[in-house]
Protein backbone atom coordinates (compact mmCIF):
# COMPACT_ATOMS: atom_id res chain seq x y z
CA UNK A 1 0.00 0.00 0.00
CA UNK A 2 1.39 3.79 -0.88
CA UNK A 3 2.84 5.52 1.97
CA UNK A 4 0.07 7.72 4.29
CA UNK A 5 -0.29 11.48 3.48
CA UNK A 6 -0.37 12.67 7.03
CA UNK A 7 -0.36 15.77 6.23
CA UNK A 8 -3.13 18.44 7.65
CA UNK A 9 -6.06 18.71 5.25
CA UNK A 10 -7.23 22.15 3.60
CA UNK A 11 -10.72 22.66 2.42
CA UNK A 12 -11.09 20.25 -0.52
CA UNK A 13 -9.47 22.26 -3.46
CA UNK A 14 -11.74 20.87 -6.19
CA UNK A 15 -15.70 21.71 -5.73
CA UNK A 16 -18.22 19.12 -7.92
CA UNK A 17 -19.32 20.44 -10.76
CA UNK A 18 -22.66 18.93 -11.19
CA UNK A 19 -24.68 15.93 -9.73
CA UNK A 20 -23.03 13.26 -11.64
CA UNK A 21 -19.60 14.29 -9.61
CA UNK A 22 -21.47 15.15 -6.61
CA UNK A 23 -22.34 11.86 -6.56
CA UNK A 24 -19.31 10.36 -7.17
CA UNK A 25 -17.33 12.97 -4.65
CA UNK A 26 -19.92 10.78 -2.08
CA UNK A 27 -18.85 7.47 -3.04
CA UNK A 28 -15.37 7.95 -3.24
CA UNK A 29 -15.45 9.32 0.93
CA UNK A 30 -18.18 6.77 1.48
CA UNK A 31 -15.70 3.87 0.36
CA UNK A 32 -13.30 5.50 2.01
CA UNK A 33 -15.14 5.39 5.12
CA UNK A 34 -15.64 1.58 4.79
CA UNK A 35 -11.81 1.27 4.05
CA UNK A 36 -10.71 2.85 7.18
CA UNK A 37 -13.09 1.44 9.71
CA UNK A 38 -12.04 -1.96 8.01
CA UNK A 39 -8.36 -1.56 7.73
CA UNK A 40 -7.53 1.69 8.98
CA UNK A 41 -6.42 5.12 8.19
CA UNK A 42 -2.82 4.48 7.95
CA UNK A 43 -3.00 1.20 6.09
CA UNK A 44 -5.77 2.67 3.55
CA UNK A 45 -3.52 4.32 0.69
CA UNK A 46 -5.80 6.62 -1.96
CA UNK A 47 -5.43 3.74 -4.70
CA UNK A 48 -7.16 1.21 -2.48
CA UNK A 49 -9.91 3.78 -2.84
CA UNK A 50 -9.53 4.51 -6.10
CA UNK A 51 -9.54 0.60 -6.96
CA UNK A 52 -12.57 -0.65 -4.58
CA UNK A 53 -14.77 2.49 -6.42
CA UNK A 54 -13.43 1.72 -9.71
CA UNK A 55 -11.69 4.60 -10.96
CA UNK A 56 -8.30 5.81 -11.34
CA UNK A 57 -6.15 6.75 -8.42
CA UNK A 58 -5.77 10.32 -10.45
CA UNK A 59 -9.47 10.98 -10.62
CA UNK A 60 -10.08 10.33 -6.67
CA UNK A 61 -7.44 13.74 -6.80
CA UNK A 62 -10.01 15.87 -9.03
CA UNK A 63 -12.45 15.77 -5.07
CA UNK A 64 -9.55 15.79 -2.98
CA UNK A 65 -6.44 17.11 -2.78
CA UNK A 66 -4.88 14.22 -0.88
CA UNK A 67 -5.15 11.28 1.29
CA UNK A 68 -5.70 13.63 4.57
CA UNK A 69 -8.63 15.56 2.85
CA UNK A 70 -10.61 12.16 2.37
CA UNK A 71 -10.11 11.36 5.74
CA UNK A 72 -11.17 14.55 6.86
CA UNK A 73 -14.28 14.59 4.92
CA UNK A 74 -15.36 11.05 6.06
CA UNK A 75 -14.18 12.66 9.87
CA UNK A 76 -16.91 15.83 8.92
CA UNK A 77 -19.57 14.16 8.43
CA UNK A 78 -19.63 11.52 11.46
CA UNK A 79 -19.38 14.76 13.61
CA UNK A 80 -22.32 15.80 11.08
CA UNK A 81 -24.32 12.94 12.21
CA UNK A 82 -23.70 13.96 15.58
CA UNK A 83 -24.50 17.13 15.53
CA UNK A 84 -27.87 16.90 13.80
CA UNK A 85 -28.56 14.34 16.71
CA UNK A 86 -27.95 17.06 19.39
CA UNK A 87 -29.55 19.88 17.75
CA UNK A 88 -32.64 17.44 17.22
CA UNK A 89 -32.47 17.59 21.00
CA UNK A 90 -31.81 20.93 21.55
CA UNK A 91 -34.88 22.17 19.48
CA UNK A 92 -37.63 19.17 20.78
CA UNK A 93 -40.05 19.15 22.85
CA UNK A 94 -39.31 19.33 27.03
CA UNK A 95 -38.13 22.05 29.13
CA UNK A 96 -34.42 23.38 28.77
CA UNK A 97 -33.52 21.92 31.58
CA UNK A 98 -34.50 18.22 30.56
CA UNK A 99 -32.65 18.96 27.53
CA UNK A 100 -29.67 20.05 28.58
CA UNK A 101 -29.55 16.66 30.48
CA UNK A 102 -30.16 14.95 27.17
CA UNK A 103 -27.07 16.11 25.41
CA UNK A 104 -25.04 14.41 27.41
CA UNK A 105 -27.13 11.24 27.01
CA UNK A 106 -26.81 11.21 23.32
CA UNK A 107 -22.69 12.14 23.65
CA UNK A 108 -21.94 9.07 25.99
CA UNK A 109 -23.92 6.69 23.12
CA UNK A 110 -22.03 8.23 19.97
CA UNK A 111 -18.76 7.87 22.37
CA UNK A 112 -19.65 4.27 23.26
CA UNK A 113 -20.17 3.48 19.78
CA UNK A 114 -17.51 5.18 18.21
CA UNK A 115 -15.02 3.61 20.62
CA UNK A 116 -16.72 -0.14 20.64
CA UNK A 117 -18.14 -0.93 17.51
CA UNK A 118 -15.66 1.47 15.29
CA UNK A 119 -12.57 1.14 16.39
CA UNK A 120 -10.59 1.78 13.57
CA UNK A 121 -12.58 5.37 12.50
CA UNK A 122 -12.06 6.28 16.56
CA UNK A 123 -8.52 5.66 15.82
CA UNK A 124 -8.80 8.21 12.93
CA UNK A 125 -10.61 10.07 15.15
CA UNK A 126 -7.47 10.23 17.35
CA UNK A 127 -5.45 11.23 14.63
CA UNK A 128 -8.05 14.51 13.27
CA UNK A 129 -7.72 15.87 16.76
CA UNK A 130 -4.07 15.48 17.12
CA UNK A 131 -3.43 17.41 13.61
CA UNK A 132 -6.11 19.78 14.00
CA UNK A 133 -8.52 18.97 10.86
CA UNK A 134 -10.73 21.67 10.25
CA UNK A 135 -14.35 19.79 11.08
CA UNK A 136 -12.81 19.16 14.69
CA UNK A 137 -12.85 22.58 15.20
CA UNK A 138 -16.48 23.13 13.44
CA UNK A 139 -17.98 20.56 15.15
CA UNK A 140 -16.72 22.16 18.26
CA UNK A 141 -18.14 25.35 17.33
CA UNK A 142 -21.39 23.50 16.44
CA UNK A 143 -21.00 22.01 20.46
CA UNK A 144 -21.27 25.78 21.40
CA UNK A 145 -24.02 26.87 19.71
CA UNK A 146 -25.97 23.87 20.70
CA UNK A 147 -25.76 24.57 24.43
CA UNK A 148 -26.08 28.39 23.98
CA UNK A 149 -29.43 27.76 22.19
CA UNK A 150 -30.32 25.74 25.32
CA UNK A 151 -29.04 28.06 27.59
CA UNK A 152 -31.04 30.67 25.84
CA UNK A 153 -34.17 28.67 26.10
CA UNK A 154 -33.37 28.68 29.76
CA UNK A 155 -33.37 32.10 30.17
CA UNK A 156 -36.65 32.63 28.17
CA UNK A 157 -38.20 30.36 30.84
CA UNK A 158 -36.84 32.03 33.86
CA UNK A 159 -36.05 35.47 33.39
CA UNK A 160 -34.47 35.59 37.19
CA UNK A 161 -31.42 33.02 35.62
CA UNK A 162 -28.52 35.03 35.86
CA UNK A 163 -26.27 32.63 33.08
CA UNK A 164 -24.60 33.66 30.38
CA UNK A 165 -25.44 31.56 27.38
CA UNK A 166 -22.31 32.58 25.24
CA UNK A 167 -19.82 32.44 28.30
CA UNK A 168 -20.96 29.07 30.08
CA UNK A 169 -21.72 27.54 26.41
CA UNK A 170 -17.96 27.80 26.00
CA UNK A 171 -17.28 26.52 29.13
CA UNK A 172 -19.85 23.33 28.59
CA UNK A 173 -18.13 22.25 25.82
CA UNK A 174 -14.60 22.21 27.43
CA UNK A 175 -15.81 20.33 29.88
CA UNK A 176 -17.02 17.75 27.33
CA UNK A 177 -13.84 16.64 26.56
CA UNK A 178 -14.23 14.19 29.68
CA UNK A 179 -16.78 12.08 28.14
CA UNK A 180 -16.38 13.24 24.38
CA UNK A 181 -12.54 13.70 23.71
CA UNK A 182 -11.13 10.68 21.43
CA UNK A 183 -8.04 10.68 23.06
CA UNK A 184 -9.34 10.68 26.91
CA UNK A 185 -12.14 8.75 25.76
CA UNK A 186 -9.14 6.01 24.82
CA UNK A 187 -7.53 6.14 28.16
CA UNK A 188 -10.85 6.07 30.25
CA UNK A 189 -12.70 3.77 28.46
CA UNK A 190 -12.78 1.52 31.55
CA UNK A 191 -14.60 3.84 33.52
CA UNK A 192 -18.38 4.22 34.00
CA UNK A 193 -19.07 6.78 30.99
CA UNK A 194 -22.47 7.28 31.85
CA UNK A 195 -21.76 8.29 35.51
CA UNK A 196 -19.41 10.76 34.50
CA UNK A 197 -21.77 11.94 31.99
CA UNK A 198 -24.70 12.19 34.66
CA UNK A 199 -22.15 14.21 37.41
CA UNK A 200 -20.93 16.63 34.54
CA UNK A 201 -24.15 17.51 33.65
CA UNK A 202 -25.48 17.92 36.98
CA UNK A 203 -22.56 20.07 37.89
CA UNK A 204 -22.98 22.21 34.68
CA UNK A 205 -26.40 22.46 35.15
CA UNK A 206 -26.05 23.31 39.18
CA UNK A 207 -23.62 26.41 37.77
CA UNK A 208 -26.06 27.93 35.31
CA UNK A 209 -28.92 27.79 37.86
CA UNK A 210 -30.94 25.31 36.44
CA UNK A 211 -30.80 22.69 39.04
CA UNK A 212 -31.42 18.68 38.96
CA UNK A 213 -33.27 16.82 35.98
CA UNK A 214 -36.94 15.95 35.92
CA UNK A 215 -37.99 13.71 33.53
Amino acid sequence: MAKTDASRPAEPAFAPRGPEDHHLRSRVAETAGRLFDHFGYEKTAVADIAREVGISTAYVYKFFDSKAAIGEAVCSGKLGELDAALWTVARGRGSATSRFHKTFEVLVVASRESFFKSKRLHDLAIFASRERWPCVARHKLEMKNIFRHILMDWQAENPAARCNPEEDASAIVDGLYLIAHPIILAEMIDEDLDLRARRLATFFARAVGMGPNKK
